[in-house]
């Protein structure tokens, strides 16, 4: 789920192939102390140049080594955050989604081979291919509702049923054949979550609470309602041109089983160690759900190698709040970031927590990049990309998305300044441009032939 639909498709077409990096495996370092002083060092400049506020956890083998809350739970009344804070955690919802799937496919409700149709009785003609695996693995071909012109500046803030959800879908034409191509879907989760109320007979709050959050003592997690009083609630914030805001107001009815859980970072390593232990499904399902089906993706979980290592993982991007969850099963290595700043890179700390603690060296950024990025910006104003400065994959995204581009560079005015924040262990580099009329924190990353193979904002 995210805020701002062009910008963060453009980011999110291109993400999922910029981790698949391979390289020596670094060893464990030693010392825990060490190792802290070392994300303390990562962190706490972010915090004080205001770019994060949330929560961190990293685990070995079950175990907290490092555990702290850095910003503020709530600006207005300078509370701060603390490792009990509660966080919206956007999508990293799917894998519990998922789970409640496969669990109800354990006792013969359903059956992930199953066709939607079955279960959603008025699935159009062109949906009859379709299957709940391929909703799983965001196969399916369905465009998302969350891509409708303007939904996040005018429908998000209404409550809808499920059903009026994928009503806003079934009369959409297919993207593609279905199981013939990856494109990420929040509309497939929602459709998962209305077969899970359909199969249980129980809303999909109570059965995610019932089955899965109270049998294994995730009791500060649940699925979050802006109505109810929720304990340790940290409120979410979006940055405004240097000015922090209180975030958009988004009905929880609309993510619904695609985003609408919260969560702590204690609570997101006891479901680590639960997935590790067998406890929410058995040997066949875990194994499902982590198995790469062709497209770094399994059932709701991100699967890639991270300088050799292998990792399973998923981030969350909701109005006012982002998450990253990192698996390492191998190394018994856990990193959780969770903000309540909805423009933190998360992502890039999460990269380099998990670098630290795999004895990964820093690396420095790509000595071509603040050049490229400025030639691509003009480029994109004047309308006039230069492709062969890009990968295909960018290049391809570029083209289809051109214009509102085009849009946002132009109304941001002359560019002032490009300064280099972070050079992301994962070949990320993060740049903050500052415009006539804004600024925008651009990452990019650059590949061994001086080409862009990512770029996102």
């Amino acid at each position: 789920m995210g805020v701002h639909a062009v910008v963060r498709s453009f980011s999110g077409i291109l993400f999922l192939g910029l981790m698949l990096l391979f390289a020596p495996r670094g060893a464990l370092a030693a010392s825990d102390a060490d190792l802290s002083a070392k994300v303390e060092a990562l962190i706490q400049p972010l915090v004080k140049a205001d770019r994060f506020s949330g929560a961190v956890l990293i685990a070995r083998n079950g175990k907290p080594v490092f555990r702290k809350g850095f910003g503020l739970a709530n600006r207005e009344w300078n509370i701060p955050n603390d490792p009990e804070t509660k966080f919206r955690i956007g999508s990293i919802t799917k894998q519990f989604t998922a789970t409640a799937i496969l669990q109800l496919a354990e006792v013969g409700k359903l059956s992930i081979d199953d066709p939607v149709s079955k279960y959603y009785t008025d699935a159009p003609a062109a949906w009859s291919g379709i299957t709940i695996r391929h909703l799983l693995t965001h196969t399916s071909g369905i465009p998302s509702y969350t891509d409708a012109p303007h939904f996040f500046d005018e429908g998000a803030r209404s409550d809808r049923t499920p059903e009026e959800i994928i009503k806003l879908m079934v009369d959409k034409p297919l993207a593609f054949t279905p199981g013939s191509k990856f494109t990420y879907d929040n509309g497939g989760y929602v459709i998962l979550g209305y077969i899970i109320e359909k199969v249980s007979g129980e809303h999909y709050a109570e059965y995610v609470q019932h089955h899965i959050f109270d049998p294994l003592g995730m009791t500060s997690t649940g699925y979050d309602v802006s109505a109810t009083i929720i304990p340790k609630r940290a409120a979410g914030y979006s940055l405004d041109k240097g000015t922090f805001t209180n975030t958009p107001y988004l009905s929880m009815t609309e993510p619904f089983s695609a985003g609408s859980l919260y969560s702590t970072v204690g609570d997101l390593l006891i479901w680590d160690q639960a997935l590790n232990a067998g406890k929410p499904l058995k040997p066949a399902s875990l194994q499902a759900m982590f198995t790469d089906y062709g497209h770094g993706y399994g059932f709701g979980w991100l699967i890639d190698e991270f300088f050799g290592h292998q990792r399973f993982f998923h981030g969350g991007d909701i109005n006012g709040f982002v998450g990253r969850f990192d698996r390492y099963p191998k190394e018994g290595l856990t990193v959780v970031v969770l903000s309540n700043d909805g423009g933190a890179p998360v992502g890039g700390i999460g990269d380099n927590l998990g670098a630290i603690y795999l004895g990964i060296p820093p690396r420095t950024a790509a000595a071509v990049g603040e050049v490229l990025l400025r030639r691509s910006i003009e480029a994109l104003r004047t309308g006039k990309p230069n492709y062969d400065d890009m990968g295909p994959p960018l290049a391809e995204a570029t083209r289809v998305q051109l214009p509102d581009l085009q849009k946002i560079i132009t109304g941001l005015g002359q560019v002032k300044s490009i300064k280099l924040q972070q050079a992301y262990a994962a070949g990320v580099d993060e740049y903050e441009v500052v415009f006539q009329n804004g600024v925008l924190d651009w990452n990019i990353v650059v590949d061994k032939d001086g080409k862009l193979t990512g770029a996102w904002f």
